[in-house]
C-alpha cells in the first residue's frame, strides 16, 4: 500500500508528476490497465453479457485526481455561469430555476 510509505514516496512521485507536466508526456508504465469482465446480467450465456471495466494503477489515478484538481481552479472563473452540465454543485433543477426566474421577471417588466 503506498499509505504506507507515502512520506518516502511523495517527493519521487512530485518530480515525476511536475516533470510529465512539464514535457507533456505520460509515462507508459501509468496507463497499463487491467481489463477485468463483468457480467451486465445475473444470467451470462455469451461474450457480450459482459462489459469490460479498466482498471487502471494507483499512480494514474493520483496523478489525474492532481491534473484534474489544477485544471478545475484554471476553468471554473473561466466557464460560462449558465453552465450547468459536468459541473459539481449544478444541476438539471438549477436550470430549470434559473430560466423560469428570467421568464417570470421578463414578464413582470413593461
Amino acid at each position: 500500500c503506498l499509505k504506507v510509505c507515502a512520506d518516502q514516496l511523495a517527493p519521487i512521485f512530485t518530480r515525476i508528476f511536475n516533470r510529465s507536466l512539464e514535457i507533456c508526456y505520460v509515462p507508459s508504465c501509468f496507463k497499463y490497465s487491467t481489463i477485468i469482465p463483468v457480467p451486465k446480467k445475473p444470467s451470462i450465456k455469451e461474450l457480450n453479457d459482459y462489459r469490460p471495466v479498466a482498471l487502471t494503477s494507483v499512480v494514474m489515478k493520483i496523478f489525474e485526481r492532481l491534473v484534474l484538481s489544477h485544471l478545475k481552479t484554471i476553468m471554473d472563473p473561466l466557464l460560462d455561469p449558465m453552465q450547468f452540465a459536468y459541473r459539481a454543485n449544478r444541476s438539471t433543477d438549477d436550470a430549470v430555476n434559473m430560466a423560469l426566474h428570467y421568464t417570470l421577471q421578463h414578464l413582470e417588466s413593461p
